[in-house]
C-alpha cells in the first residue's frame, strides 16, 4: 500500500513540476452557427401540412409545438428542422432555456 501511494503522489508530483493541470480538461466545441430555426416551416415540412404553425405551450427551449390543420399538436424535432432549413445532413439544433434561444450550428 504504501508503495502504491508513494508512486501517485511522484506521479502527481511529476504532473505539477511540469505544468500541468491538477483540475479535470475543458474542450471547446468548434461547430459553427448556420442561424435560427423557422419554427413554422419546420412544422409545414415535418408534417407535410402547408396549414400547419408553430405554437408554444409555455416559455422553455422543450415547449414549441407544430399545431396541424386538423386541430393536432405534436413535437417538432429541431434537428430535422436545421438539416431541412439549411440543407445540411449533418446540421444540429442547441438551445438555452429560453423558448426563442434554438440555433443550428454543424
Amino acid at each position: 500500500m504504501h508503495t502504491v501511494s508513494s508512486t501517485v503522489l511522484g506521479a502527481i508530483a511529476a504532473c505539477l513540476a511540469l505544468g500541468a493541470s491538477a483540475s479535470p480538461a475543458v474542450f471547446e466545441t468548434r461547430a459553427t452557427k448556420l442561424g435560427g430555426i423557422d419554427v413554422d416551416l419546420a412544422c409545414k415540412v415535418q408534417y407535410n401540412d402547408l396549414g400547419a404553425k408553430a405554437i408554444s405551450v409555455g416559455s422553455r427551449n422543450g415547449d414549441w409545438r407544430c399545431k396541424l390543420s386538423n386541430g393536432q399538436q405534436l413535437s417538432v424535432n429541431m434537428n430535422a428542422a436545421c438539416t431541412a432549413q439549411y440543407d445540411i445532413p449533418i446540421a444540429y439544433a442547441g438551445s438555452g432555456l429560453g423558448l426563442y434561444t434554438w440555433a443550428c450550428y454543424e
